[in-house]
């Protein structure tokens, strides 16, 4: 599954809210893509980038809603580097479930500012991660005021085959104009600088394609950004990866994630390698929020899940997972 739970943090009043919709309405994926969780003091400035309670806060509010006991994979930010609410050190992270799943060993975590890099062995040529996670080059200034990509390989407990995620929270279209009134075009707020962040990231990830074309790769998270313009379509062409209400035939209409001015848009994708394009993968924008009263809304974002088989199973039955 993929959410941007927007700017959570431990003493948000919509955390137990967004923890029972990821148990009632994803039904508890086996790997969760996380975006816009803040720091362990959320909004306040004074140097706190950790997140770790706000993220055991996360699991234990999934648990007490009925779900598995996640475990979780992130990487802090440098302190007020990576955007979002001033103070809040906004990240990407995964959840995931241990008995179902695990980083591929060995699991060394990158730094704030080590990049990752995709390493081929010389003799079985297969793809592997310097740092598991890691950023992908998070010094590239296309990333200023911006969260870096997470990259991470991972294998499931009955896998014989890895398979690699990129999780993505591309810059925001501020500065933007609304599809209605007098400006024609509107304006596309950030739309240059998402184009150089989905270069750099689709450049990493066709690294593993070029190595292992059989590779089982999904990109996924906020790309703030519609799959038609040039960010998306820069993204797909250079990394390989297919869209995956495209490659699924989504009805357009429910392909929307965000409403913004009255206009439904769909910013949060998922993007996967050719090998993942089959009849046993299964995709669901889950319309929680912008189908409710003011009131109702938990995040300014629906949140989405799959079904791929990522573990390279024997046993057919088994081949499965929600994500």
């Amino acid at each position: 599954g993929t959410y941007n739970v927007e700017n959570l943090a431990p003493t948000s009043a919509h955390m137990p809210k967004v923890a029972s919709q990821i148990v009632t309405y994803l039904k508890s994926p086996d790997l969760l893509f996380i975006q816009e969780v803040q720091d362990d003091d959320g909004a306040t400035d004074d140097g706190v980038v950790s997140a770790n309670k706000t993220l055991t806060t996360l699991i234990s509010a999934i648990e007490s809603a009925g779900g598995p006991q996640y475990d979780y994979v992130t990487i802090s930010p440098l302190n007020d580097e990576d955007g979002g609410q001033p103070g809040g050190n906004i990240r990407t992270a995964y959840l995931y479930n241990p008995s179902i799943l695990s980083l591929k060993t060995p699991a060394t975590a990158g730094s704030s500012t080590d990049a990752n890099e995709v390493i081929v062995d010389p003799i079985t040529g297969q793809p592997s991660l310097k740092f598991n996670p890691g950023r992908v080059d998070p010094s590239n200034s296309a990333w200023e005021a911006t969260r870096k990509p997470l990259a991470a390989e991972w294998i499931a407990k009955d896998g014989k085959k890895s398979f690699f995620t990129v999780n993505v929270h591309m810059s925001s279209k501020g500065g933007g104009s609304s599809v209605h009134g007098d400006v024609r075009p509107p304006v596309n707020g950030g739309v240059e600088k998402r184009t150089e962040q989905a270069q750099i990231t689709a450049s990493f990830i066709f690294k593993i394609l070029q190595a292992d074309p059989a590779a089982r790769v999904i990109a996924a998270g906020d790309f703030n950004e519609f799959a038609w313009v040039k960010p998306l379509t820069t993204f797909a062409e250079v990394s390989g990866l297919k869209e995956l209400d495209e490659a699924l035939n989504t009805p357009v209409e429910n392909r929307y994630t965000y409403s913004y001015d009255m206009n439904a848009q769909a910013l949060d994708h998922m993007y996967i390698s050719p090998v993942l394009a089959s009849s046993k993968s299964k995709f669901q924008h889950v319309h929680v929020s912008s189908w409710v009263t003011a009131s109702a809304v938990v995040s300014d974002h629906d949140p989405s899940v799959a079904l791929f088989d990522v573990c390279g199973c024997a046993d057919s039955q088994k081949r499965v997972h929600k994500l």
